[in-house]
């Protein structure tokens, strides 16, 4: 998209991938164990936990990694290094609205415990870097980091300050 283009911090996000690229970056096929009958008991127990990092995504999982997606690089539409409007921003003067103005962004995973709600959201941000150096942004001087996202559980608890206190760690 033009909206998209020339801006360092959304093509950190990397490429925009097609279901078929999707489905193989999140596709996570363990070793098959060695059929050995052989194998000792206490050693066949190992082989056989590697199925648990086996992951087939589900048209749900895609959905929330799509979503994803266009939402890190929507919210990065609006900050522009380089741009007056950005340097404004940054300088905590007041807003100027333009065509690129930020816009509020929500999603949310329903579904049953063990669903694969987490592991559907972890598989996701997985696709990006977390943290990408920029060795020059226009009108910074130096290298400067992106947090391209950030995951916080929230607590058993359910307690505003729980949930404080892990945003902090």
């Amino acid at each position: 998209p033009a909206a998209y283009r020339d801006n360092p911090l959304i093509d950190a996000c990397g490429p925009i991938l097609g279901d078929r690229d999707l489905v193989k970056q999140l596709l996570s096929l363990p070793p098959l164990p060695s059929c050995s009958t052989e194998l000792a008991p206490h050693i066949a127990m190992h082989e056989l936990a590697n199925f648990w990092r086996l992951h087939i995504p589900t048209a749900p999982g895609l959905a929330v990694a799509q979503t994803m997606d266009m939402m890190l690089r929507q919210g990065y539409v609006h900050r522009r290094p380089g741009d007056p409007v950005t340097r404004r921003m940054l300088s905590g003067l007041p807003a100027v609205h333009t065509e690129t103005s930020p816009i509020q962004l929500a999603a949310a995973v329903c579904g049953m415990s063990g669903m694969g709600k987490s592991q559907a959201i972890e598989r996701a941000l997985a696709l990006k870097q977390q943290v990408v150096v920029h060795r020059h942004l226009p009108s910074l001087e130096g290298s400067v980091k992106q947090l391209v996202w950030l995951k916080i559980d929230v607590p058993e608890s359910g307690k505003l300050a729980d949930l404080a206190d892990a945003l902090l760690r």
